[in-house]
């Protein structure tokens, strides 16, 4: 569920800066959940090229 909300966080943010996904959202993922830059990378790759 925090996982869900976080996600929802950085699409707001990112929706009305306009600024491109990995800005937010690797030091989302590491800062924010923990995880280390090798877990974040992937799934913010993948969330920005599906976007």
């Amino acid at each position: 569920m925090l996982i869900i909300l976080f996600g929802m966080l950085v699409g707001l943010v990112l929706g009305l800066t306009g600024a491109g996904g990995g800005i937010l959202a690797i030091p989302a993922l590491t800062l924010g959940l923990g995880w280390t830059l090798a877990q974040a990378t992937p799934v913010a790759l993948l969330a920005v090229g599906t976007a």
